[in-house]
């Protein structure tokens, strides 16, 4: 038992094979009244391989890089931890599971984006 809590409380370099794949953007919510849906085709895509990421949006703008994961629970069957881009100071709380993602917080007025998984 104590080494299954030890595990779910890893960082890692990279990801948890869940995470890997196409992720689209369906929804917004939290911060000041945000509640938007976006449709299926929408061009909001995170693509995450083993250990880099892409980002495009509809514009064609293209953010590429590494990531890490700290994953420090599961709860109701969704993994549970923060995401760090490109080696940056600030982690993002994560939530996913095998078919959706939710990346950001509406703790203190920010902004929750939640993906599909498309491939």
């Amino acid at each position: 038992m104590l080494l299954i809590a030890g595990f779910i409380a890893c960082k890692k370099e990279g990801s948890d094979l869940a995470i890997v794949g196409k992720w689209e953007l369906r929804h917004e919510s939290g911060g000041w009244g945000v509640d938007r849906s976006h449709a299926p085709g929408n061009g909001n895509i995170y693509e995450f391989k083993a250990s880099q990421f892409t980002k495009t949006t509809p514009n064609d703008t293209t953010i590429t890089g590494r990531y890490s994961i700290n994953l420090d629970r599961n709860e109701n069957n969704y993994k549970t931890g923060t995401i760090i881009f490109n080696n940056s100071e600030n982690a993002e709380p994560i939530r996913f599971n095998t078919d959706t993602l939710f990346i950001g917080t509406s703790v203190a007025d920010g902004i929750v984006w939640e993906y599909v998984k498309i491939k």
